[in-house]
C-alpha cells in the first residue's frame, strides 16, 4: 500500500521514489536488543521528521567463514508526509545529511 501510494504521487516514470541503506546490527547484542536499537534510531532520525521507514531486519545463517552479519535493509521514500497525510516535497539532501550525522552518532556512542 505504502509503495503504491509513493509510485502514485510521483508523475515521470523515471522518477527517484526513495532512498534505500543498509546497516550493519551488532553480534555482541541479542537480536531484540538490535531491533530496539534500529527502531529508535529510525524513530528519532526520520520518522520524527514526517519521513517514512520501511524496514526489515535480515538474519541470515552464519557465512562460511562462521560470522554472523544481522544487518537491517532501509527504503524511505524522497517525500516525507506532512500533519494532514499530504505528500511533500522532495528531500534529496535532508536524508543524507540527517543519515551521515547519525551514523557519526551512532559510532561515536558505541566507542564510549
Amino acid at each position: 500500500m505504502l509503495w503504491n501510494a509513493v509510485e502514485k504521487v510521483e508523475q515521470h516514470p523515471k522518477a527517484q521514489l526513495a532512498y534505500s541503506f543498509d546497516f550493519a546490527l551488532q553480534n555482541e547484542f541479542s537480536m531484540e536488543e538490535n531491533i530496539a536499537l534500529a527502531r529508535k534510531f529510525l524513530l528519532d532520525e526520520f520518522v520524527s521528521r514526517g519521513m517514512i521507514v520501511d524496514f526489515a531486519v535480515h538474519h541470515p545463517d552464519r557465512e562460511e567463514d562462521g560470522i554472523p552479519n544481522p544487518h537491517v535493509h532501509v527504503m524511505c521514500p524522497i517525500r516525507p508526509l506532512d500533519e494532514r497525510g499530504r505528500w511533500g516535497a522532495k528531500q534529496h539532501r535532508v536524508y543524507w545529511n540527517r543519515l551521515r550525522r547519525s551514523i557519526e552518532k551512532v559510532n561515536s556512542t558505541l566507542q564510549d
